[in-house]
């Protein structure tokens, strides 16, 4: 059976738009840039489209020494180079303490003022490494839990067949596509080779209310949480789609779109 990489993405602000590439680069934390900022509120609790949805209408694109953020029409620039006035703001991704650079007052602002409410943009902080649970040895920005989300593409197609819609799969936010197999194949693999790159799992992906929300609109509607539960409901009733992977061993700087998914 053959497994080809369809489509990568990379997701620079945590619960903003991702960026689909061709080529995605790889770092100790994940794919570099992936969940590398992140919004927080006046307490410093982080914020996510499960608090304002319409974070998924914010678009972001990496370019050669910015990020631009796009939202109604209006753009924003920031430098991928840290800014010298270095503010330190303390955070928790659920309930793991994180420590971040807090960005420049013109750029909280931005956000802030299309929000209607204060907030303040936060970049990684890679001298403090945030380990993944259970694998200390392996670490990400300020993802929920683990470095790469992965999802066959026909683990999409069997869901949009049981509910009857058609449903986009950028509303599960993976990181890796790919086509072949049967559904949920990704559950079955343990160690996979992409390129001259190894990636092994490290659990599935339980799916909250985030992947009710239409990443076009941010409307917020019922499925596919509610066709999920019929069938995909695993331990203590979370409801599964998709895995996570760690890299374990790095031979080349970066995964392409159309490389193999080879079975270790």
């Amino acid at each position: 059976m053959s497994y080809k990489i369809t489509s990568l993405h990379v997701y620079p602000v945590k619960s903003l738009g991702g960026t689909n590439q061709q080529s995605a680069r790889l770092s100790d934390f994940g794919f570099e840039y992936d969940r590398y900022w992140m919004l927080v509120d006046e307490n410093h609790s982080f914020l996510t489209q499960r608090e304002i949805p319409k974070l998924c209408l914010f678009t972001t694109e990496i370019k050669e020494d910015h990020l631009a953020i796009s939202y109604q029409g209006d753009t924003l620039q920031i430098p991928l180079q840290l800014d010298s006035d270095i503010i330190h703001i303390k955070s928790k991704v659920w309930k793991t303490k994180v420590l971040g650079y807090k960005e420049n007052d013109t750029i909280c602002d931005w956000f802030s003022d299309r929000l209607g409410k204060r907030v303040s943009l936060i970049r990684h902080q890679k001298e403090q490494p945030r380990p993944i649970s259970k694998h200390p040895d392996h670490f990400v920005h300020f993802a929920d839990a683990h470095q790469f989300a992965i999802i066959g593409e026909e683990s999409m197609r069997q869901l949009n067949e049981k509910s009857g819609l058609d449903q986009k799969i950028n509303r599960f936010r993976a990181n890796i596509i790919f086509s072949g197999g049967e559904p949920h194949i990704e559950d079955k693999w343990d160690k996979i080779k992409i390129g001259q790159n190894t990636l092994q799992s490290t659990k599935s992906i339980s799916r909250c209310i985030m992947t009710c929300i239409e990443q076009e609109s941010a409307q917020v509607g019922k499925e596919p949480l509610r066709t999920l539960a019929t069938y995909r409901k695993g331990y203590f009733s979370k409801i599964l789609f998709g895995q996570y992977y760690k890299l374990i061993s790095q031979q080349t700087p970066e995964i392409n779109v159309g490389e193999e998914i080879v079975i270790l």
